[in-house]
């Protein structure tokens, strides 16, 4: 069964007709003169004129308020045959349907969401992140990681590479997926270099496709940036920076033996023109309440360097710093970061704002600003997804590495999972692996009190599945607020991409 095409209509047993009503998580936002209907299982968004808006108000089931964490239970809209709407509605009531604005009035929508989560968990794409090294040339304040010498050796690859090609034997997997990971991934790139060249070998006898993406700070690439992207596959990078110039070469200095001829920023700025266009670019900003305001300024400099262009395939976005892990959990106690977090809502909104008239639909959608569905909200949850570490330990979740009490599973010991020059051999010693790994397949955030009845939850899923097992009340407690507040605005940016305002 196709979770993704529309049920079959409810018959209704009184009159033998079909019957509709609103769907819970369909949303009508003023905006003008015009009224944008949208729908957060379909990501569907309609603009109507005056009159049609007025004539679909009545089955849309009254107003409706920003407030999340509540309301389904509720809901109540009024139940309608499509022989009772004026005839302008009949006319596009197949397109209504379609979007999912209305569904079948004996429709169970939160069931059917579950559904296609279970489906999607069990048909995800296959998934393998590496970890080329946890080791990094910054010493960031906020770093959520512990630093290990460990690198991901050539030896290590090929059992990670045996361990793919049992994957698909078993499971018919269609197309290969990698994300490379670090620490910076860019300290190991014999690794990355090494393994692509076998894994499309692998990929080509198997008759499947494959891609590949990478997390990196952006100031190790090599010299021919745009080959390296070309044979290692990189359909897209995330880059950081850390607010302006003065703010970045602060938090992201250079460790000792590890510095270059020209600041962080530039060397940054420099990967960034030489693999302009040639890859999907993912530009995070971290903003603390030191950046604040100050990310703004990116923007202009950005225009200056051409990156807005759309053909760069450029996007830029902000991220709050925050106590991500154990490791930087003094973050979370902080009172200036917790009293920071509404002002930073803020400022993204702003800069959502500012970015957006620089970018077609296509373009905002790839800036993550438009709610678009998720029928899984975390690759962890997934049944065909692992993270690897240079040490051969399995993980489900990217934040989890290096913590081994909290891997699933680990590949037989290698006598060179180190690098080379560090004398220094892997260690087995030390907490049980598993001992506190999360329990990903679980999540269910159907089952959660607040989510299970939120409009927010076909684009939210409940945010991420760690902070819930992990309680982390910092991020937890700002998911509700940031769809109150920014909803709206991110429907009228979106809808102003798509077609000017008059």
């Amino acid at each position: 069964m196709d979770l993704s095409s529309p049920v079959q209509p409810h018959r209704d047993q009184a009159n033998g007709g079909a019957s509709f009503k609103a769907s819970y998580y369909t949303r009508s936002v003023e905006h003008g003169p015009w009224t944008l209907l949208y729908n957060g299982v379909s990501s569907g968004l309609m603009r109507l004129p005056p009159d049609l808006a007025r004539q679909l108000e009545p089955f849309l089931g009254g107003p409706r308020g920003n407030q999340a964490g509540r309301g389904l239970a509720a809901w109540a809209p009024p139940t309608f045959e499509p022989g009772e709407l004026p005839p302008e509605l009949a006319e596009i009531f197949t397109e209504l349907l379609r979007g999912r604005y209305f569904v079948p009035a004996g429709e169970d929508e939160l069931d059917f969401l579950r559904r296609r989560t279970a489906h999607t968990r069990a048909h995800e794409p296959f998934l393998v992140t590496l970890t080329t090294t946890l080791d990094c040339n910054f010493d960031c304040y906020y770093c959520y990681e512990d630093k290990s010498p460990v690198y991901l050796s050539r030896e290590r690859c090929g059992q990670i590479l045996r361990y793919i090609e049992d994957q698909i034997e078993a499971k018919g997997h269609r197309k290969l997926y990698t994300d490379w990971y670090g620490g910076e991934p860019m300290l190991n790139q014999d690794a990355i270099d090494y393994f692509t060249e076998r894994a499309l070998a692998l990929c080509e006898k198997r008759g499947i496709g494959y891609s590949s993406a990478m997390i990196s700070n952006g100031t190790l690439w090599p010299e021919d940036a745009r080959g390296f992207i070309v044979r290692n596959r990189l359909n897209h990078v995330q880059i950081t920076f850390d607010g302006p110039p003065r703010h970045h070469n602060v938090r992201r200095a250079f460790k000792p033996g590890h510095e270059q001829p020209e600041s962080s920023f530039e060397a940054v700025a420099a990967t960034v023109d030489r693999i302009l266009g040639a890859t999907r670019i993912y530009l995070r900003i971290n903003v603390d309440p030191g950046v604040g305001r100050s990310a703004l300024e990116l923007i202009e400099l950005f225009r200056e360097r051409g990156w807005l262009r759309p053909e760069a395939r450029f996007y830029p976005y902000l991220a709050p710093i925050g106590p991500m892990t154990e490791h930087c959990g003094f973050i979370g106690s902080s009172e200036k970061f917790q009293s920071f977090q509404d002002e930073f809502e803020g400022i993204k909104a702003e800069f959502q704002q500012q970015v957006a008239a620089y970018m077609d639909p296509k373009g905002i959608e790839h800036l993550q600003i438009y709610p678009s569905t998720r029928r899984m909200n975390c690759a962890a949850v997934g049944d065909n997804s692992v993270v690897f570490g240079p040490d051969g330990l399995m993980y489900k979740c990217g934040l989890d590495v290096g913590v081994r009490e909290r891997a699933f599973d680990a590949l037989p010991p290698t006598s060179t999972a180190t690098r080379p020059s560090s004398g220094l051999k892997v260690l087995h010693e030390g907490p049980e692996v598993g001992s506190k790994a999360h329990p990903y397949q679980t999540y269910d955030p159907y089952t959660h009190e607040r989510c299970s009845q939120c409009q927010y939850l076909p684009v939210c899923m409940g945010g991420c599945p760690k902070t819930w097992f992990e309680g982390n009340e910092f991020y937890l407690k700002n998911r509700s607020a940031y769809w109150e507040e920014s909803f709206e605005g991110l429907i009228r940016a979106y809808a102003d991409a798509a077609v000017p305002r008059d």
